[in-house]
């Protein structure tokens, strides 16, 4: 396989050349070898600001755009007939079958060898780039999607990083072509009946960052202890996507679901889960400076799937539930004068009551009002110290959430400024068939129900993470939370 690296938008402007030499019309059939039309393709990837794919209704935490660095494996062309209902030609051409090339402005051009066969007459132009699967046997349709829900493809089928290269899949189609009779094949290589087409990355990406200290300092200015061993995960990502975006309302697969008591059992046909099961992916630290204020783009990241619902200023149909979130886990160590009973932990374990928020070494302790405790009250236990913080990928508000879409073709970055609060003891956001690494504990005590409830809104009733955000259209977001 043959890497091309390129620097270029998320979104592409992709030049299709057609060249015709007859008038025939668009019901006779094309295809490699067939018809009396050449039609070439020139993909053209323009200079960053010259476009890109809005964040949603609204344009959240935006930081410009980024030139990603891009393996491209394959193109898939398929040409319709005026009305999109006929598959009049179609052709895979692959790294080796491209010629690349740079216009005069700089831009990477990209063209086949060898021109396509088809016919003149109105078209509709449809582009698969970097597709996991053979080429298909019709072009897509505004409803037809690929589903990762099955492990076949995968996430990474669709988004992944090789080599330090993007290999991500790409769509474009464009509207309704005339392609003019008379025009040779040296024509097309000229630049004749060139149609533009706009194609997106099919998948979104989170990166996240810290600048945090090691001390939890709390919004009183109180040190209640020391974190360490930060990681991360992406969840609630969507479990298919649209091979078309939808670019009027952003509507996007699973985007009715509301959550209520049926979460549990039903979640799982919508969202994907997997990236739970990462429990060392460390938190890298913030590469950024004031000369690079976008250095952290040189970082891999995570993919996932885009996730919209309903918007709305009271927070329409956003819930912990159904919007796309990252699970920041970490080690907490209480520090000495913050164990209200101080005592010794063992294994790192501490406990915290429900009721008066402090900090125990025991159970005992937090449920004995003589030591500072209350009782009756519930305790929640901290296994081996284990906290985690939930963030929202793209707030409308970011210390107030009600709205959070995430978009194909962006770059969510995260920066983690600093851990304000112990955070969450485990993960009740993974429905029933799901594996999850951080479920609720079953040692001792009793354990409050829900940490955190599915059908909830979005806001948090306390700051967890200050945090950072800006958004690239890549696009990229990114913000700076306090957890």
């Amino acid at each position: 396989m043959k890497r091309n690296v390129w620097s270029w938008l998320l979104l592409l402007v992709l030049m299709v050349s057609f060249g015709a030499c007859s008038s025939d019309s668009d019901n006779d059939k094309a295809g490699k070898g067939k018809g009396t039309t050449y039609l070439s393709i020139v993909i053209g990837f323009p200079k960053e600001g010259q476009g890109e794919l809005r964040a949603g209704n609204s344009d959240y935490n935006p930081a410009g755009t980024f030139f990603g660095r891009t393996w491209l494996n394959t193109i898939d062309l398929y040409i319709l007939s005026a009305d999109g209902s006929t598959l009049l030609g179609s052709q895979r051409y692959s790294a080796t079958d491209i010629v690349y090339t740079l216009d005069a402005q700089g831009n990477a051009i990209v063209e086949p060898k060898d021109p396509f066969l088809t016919n003149s007459g109105d078209k509709i132009v449809y582009v698969i780039i970097n597709s996991p699967q053979p080429l298909l046997a019709a072009a897509p349709t505004a409803t037809d999607y690929l589903s990762i829900a099955g492990g076949s493809p995968t996430l990474a089928d669709l988004a992944s990083v090789q080599g330090g290269l993007d290999l991500v899949m790409m769509t474009g189609q464009s509207g309704v072509t005339g392609i003019a009779g008379g025009v040779t094949a040296d024509d097309v290589k000229a630049g004749k009946n060139r149609v533009k087409i706009n194609a997106t990355r099919i998948a979104s990406r989170a990166i996240v960052t810290t600048t945090a200290p090691a001390n939890v300092v709390d919004k009183n200015g109180i040190l209640l202890g020391t974190i360490s061993a930060i990681t991360y995960s992406v969840a609630q990502g969507g479990n298919a996507v649209y091979y078309t975006p939808d670019t009027l309302t952003y509507k996007t697969w699973g985007y009715d679901y509301l959550p209520g008591a049926d979460y549990a059992a039903t979640a799982l046909q919508y969202y994907d889960y997997n990236d739970l099961l990462n429990t060392t992916d460390v938190v890298p630290a913030n590469p950024s400076t004031p000369s690079d204020p976008r250095a952290f783009l040189n970082l891999n990241g995570k993919f996932l799937l885009e996730n919209t619902h309903k918007y709305g200023t009271d927070g329409g149909n956003y819930r912990k539930g159904n919007t796309a979130y990252v699970l920041v886990r970490g080690t907490f160590v209480p520090d000495p004068t913050a164990i209200i009973d101080g005592g010794t932990l063992t294994s790192g374990t501490f406990y915290v009551g429900e009721t008066d928020g402090k900090i125990y070494s025991s159970i005992a302790a937090a449920q004995n009002p003589g030591g500072g405790g209350a009782n009756p009250q519930d305790v929640k236990t901290y296994q081996n110290g284990k906290v985690l913080y939930y963030v929202w990928l793209n707030p409308d508000v970011i210390t107030h959430p009600l709205n959070s879409p995430v978009i194909r073709n962006n770059i969510y970055h995260i920066n983690i400024n600093s851990f304000k609060t112990i955070g969450f003891n485990w993960n009740p956001l993974v429905p029933t068939g799901a594996t999850n690494p951080d479920p609720k504990p079953t040692i001792g005590g009793i354990e409050p129900n829900s940490p955190i409830l599915p059908v909830d809104p979005l806001s948090l009733d306390e700051t967890y993470m200050s945090v950072d955000i800006t958004v690239l259209s890549w696009s990229v977001h990114s913000f700076g939370v306090d957890l």
